[in-house]
């Protein structure tokens, strides 16, 4: 048994700001620990950094930040080249 409390300052509501503490925690990790990425494997690492960028980008978009939303999904696609998804997000957001 659990309570769990919502409000208006909770990192779960806000999409940005989860994908940035995201991101940071997984830098973090890599910075802290690189034998993280041998363990997690550097592909695999690399791809959940990847993903962020890409909900990083959707959050941005849909606040209404196109260049900021370009540049996340840049370095989704940068990270994750032959990923289709990222590439016609980067087409749709030109």
């Amino acid at each position: 048994v659990y309570l769990y409390r919502k409000h208006g300052t909770n990192i779960s509501a806000d999409d940005e700001l989860r994908s940035r503490e995201n991101l940071r925690a997984l830098e973090k990790l890599k910075r802290d620990y690189p034998e993280s990425l041998e363990l997690i494997g550097r592909r695999g690492f690399y791809r959940m950094v990847a993903h962020r960028y890409y909900r990083l980008a959707k959050a941005l978009a849909m606040k209404g930040d196109g260049p900021g939303a370009r540049e996340a999904i840049g370095l989704a696609a940068a990270l994750q080249p032959f990923s289709l998804k990222y590439r016609l997000y980067q087409l749709r957001w030109l």
